[in-house]
């Protein structure tokens, strides 16, 4: 009687031990997938946020699907593809994505500048390397020109040579 008194409370302490640990488990796991969620929803934020671009998480956030994230162009994304497409055609080696920006497809025109910005670094320096001794400009000046607008002195003689307009 005594050993099936021990072997019932065994079996009844291993049981609700293993219901504990599977709650416990259960919910750290979806601890984790929900700062993955926020995880991407910061990083897909960040990423509009090159072009200025408006981005619309809320279908994302009741799917969690990465696919349901969009862009939408405001009046600040205009002005940096503006600036872009100028620098493009004063500087054939940065080329520019004019059919991915008329179908409105944000993202690959985000990949498509993130991976022109080496393009953009190397015309830089051939810019600054122009430059008279004393008065380097930065080797990211065209990368700023198109994100902000700034440009230094020397830089702004050249794009207007080129005939890109600085404000």
């Amino acid at each position: 009687m005594q050993s099936k008194r021990i072997l019932f409370m065994t079996v009844f302490i291993v049981l609700i031990g293993g219901i504990v640990a599977y709650f416990l488990l259960n919910n750290l796991n979806e601890k984790e997938q929900a700062e993955e969620v926020e995880e991407l929803e910061d990083y897909y934020v960040n990423r509009g946020d090159i072009l200025a671009l408006e981005t619309n998480t809320d279908t994302f956030n009741e799917t969690g699907d990465v696919t349901d994230i969009s862009y939408a162009a405001t009046q600040r994304t205009e002005t940096r593809i503006n600036r872009w497409r100028d620098i493009s055609n004063a500087y054939p080696k940065i080329e520019f994505p004019e059919e991915d920006i008329q179908n409105e497809n944000w993202d690959a025109v985000l990949t498509f500048f993130l991976d022109s910005v080496k393009d953009m670094t190397e015309v830089s320096t051939e810019i600054a390397e122009k430059a008279p001794e004393g008065n380097k400009p930065s080797i990211n000046n065209i990368e700023f020109f198109i994100l902000n607008g700034d440009v230094e002195d020397f830089v702004k003689e050249e794009f207007e040579e080129k005939g890109i307009t600085v404000e």
